[in-house]
């Protein structure tokens, strides 16, 4: 399949194997890379350089890698919330350059956390941005522009190197065609990080996950009462589902889980054993060990105990 040469389905442990393998001299990541026009260009100009492209649409991935053909060694698509794949994923002082293209500006108050500008982001560029790397971000929303320069020119780590206005660029986007066609202004931004940054991450402990519970029997018909509750712990959230039974008795319980702005469907596996049953996140989901993973285990582990097989 062709998505199976470009898509990193386990970007926690994929990306730093490919920053410490590959050779390149740069690491650029372009954030919500649509088409995967702009990404394309990018590999082709800096043809000694890996490029990671992080999107929420699997639409798009899918067209970016048709697009992309002939740069499966140097080019990665990870799919997902850009701020959590970046904090969780790369290493600090790891990247040279970071593009967005046009991101939405989010005008509604209701939705203000999803802009570049809030939600921990520039913080999170701070850290894994190697000292000298750039931050680019270009938009046809004044307003939006003036609040990136003002935020990001007020935090200690970066330096606004420039904002300029209808900038000649080498290649012009989709929506950067639409836009100057409809006479509006196209701003460029540009920050630099001049100092060593850190965060703290969700999942730096580790992704293997587990619990033991000591039942003699559990079926499908033990998670009837739990489908469809609902937890919750500080910013994480999680769901239960259906349970699935092979025939080798062992289960599978569907989960949905969300940290902030990144959300996960994963499955627990549960294995009996000689005097206990293990529990742990099925291996085939690839999924990130967050705070709701966690919470929801221990959510799990604790009704097993309460109701019995």
């Amino acid at each position: 399949m062709l998505l199976g040469n470009f898509v990193l389905l386990d970007p926690y442990c994929d990306v730093p194997n490919i920053l410490e393998n590959n050779q390149a001299k740069k690491t650029i990541v372009e954030i919500g890379f649509g088409n995967g026009e702009f990404l394309a260009f990018l590999a082709k100009k800096y043809q000694d350089s890996v490029c990671f492209g992080i999107e929420v649409s699997k639409k798009c991935i899918q067209k970016a890698s048709k697009r992309l053909v002939g740069y499966e060694q140097r080019v990665f698509l990870m799919l997902g919330d850009a701020k959590f794949l970046l904090r969780e994923c790369f290493p600090d002082e790891s990247i040279d350059h970071i593009y967005m293209n046009f991101p939405c500006p989010w005008p509604k108050t209701k939705h203000e956390k999803r802009r570049v500008t809030s939600g921990g982001f520039p913080k999170v560029l701070a850290s894994v941005l190697k000292t000298g790397g750039v931050f680019e971000v270009v938009t046809d929303d004044e307003n939006y522009a003036l609040e990136i320069e003002d935020i990001f020119s007020n935090y200690s780590t970066f330096d606004c190197l420039c904002h300029n206005l209808n900038e000649p660029r080498e290649i012009s986007t989709k929506y950067e065609r639409k836009w100057k066609e409809e006479g509006k202004v196209i701003h460029t931004l540009r920050f630099v990080k001049t100092k060593k940054d850190t965060l703290i991450r969700m999942t730096e402990e580790g992704n293997d996950v587990h619990a033991i519970v000591k039942l003699d029997n559990l079926t499908r018909e033990s998670f009837d009462k739990i489908r469809g509750v609902k937890g919750a712990r500080d910013a994480s959230r999680w769901c239960f589902g259906d349970c699935y039974e092979s025939e080798n008795r062992i289960l599978l319980l569907e989960v949905v889980v969300s940290d902030e702005d990144f959300h996960q469907q994963i499955y627990f596996r549960l294995v009996p054993r000689k005097e206990d049953w293990l529990i742990k996140v099925d291996p085939a989901v690839k999924a990130f060990a967050t705070p709701a993973v966690k919470g929801a285990l221990e959510h799990l582990r604790r009704f097993l105990e309460e109701n019995g097989g």
